[in-house]
């Protein structure tokens, strides 16, 4: 049992520092890091911000804020959805596409070469550790 909360207490820490991170490219790109979220998860289009919510595992509320937010600044409309007249869907613009784009450059840009240090069994092995551990909790 202590191995096990050893490394969940070095995930918690790695998910500390890669907010931190998250956080310095969505600063330098003029966005926030709940924006980012929500961008990138709404790439996809032609999803409302309630299911957007759940993918993200956020309220509704916290999204639709953010979703309102980036229709507000031109980086997404919402459209009407023919399944559910009051959940409207949220679609990315070309400006919202681009602003997504610039945040994946800026955050590959500062991503650490940890590649080289590490061998890819290890890479695999932490892969599988981690999603053992989020399937178990």
């Amino acid at each position: 049992m202590l191995e096990v909360a050893r490394v969940l207490e070095e995930a918690r820490l790695l998910g500390v520092r890669l907010r931190e991170r998250q956080d310095e490219v969505a600063r330098a790109c003029g966005q926030s890091r709940a924006a980012w979220q929500v961008l990138e998860a709404a790439q996809g289009g032609g999803e409302s911000v309630a299911q957007l919510a759940r993918k993200l595992g956020q309220s509704r509320q916290g999204v639709q804020r953010v979703a309102d937010g980036l229709v507000d600044k031109a980086l997404a409309t919402y459209e009407s959805n023919p399944n559910h007249r009051r959940s409207p869907l949220l679609r990315l613009n070309e400006r919202g596409r681009s602003v997504v784009r610039t945040l994946q450059r800026e955050a590959a840009s500062r991503a650490p070469d940890v590649e080289q240090d590490l061998e890819p069994e290890d890479l695999e092995t932490a892969l599988y550790v981690l999603r053992a551990l989020r399937e178990a909790l």
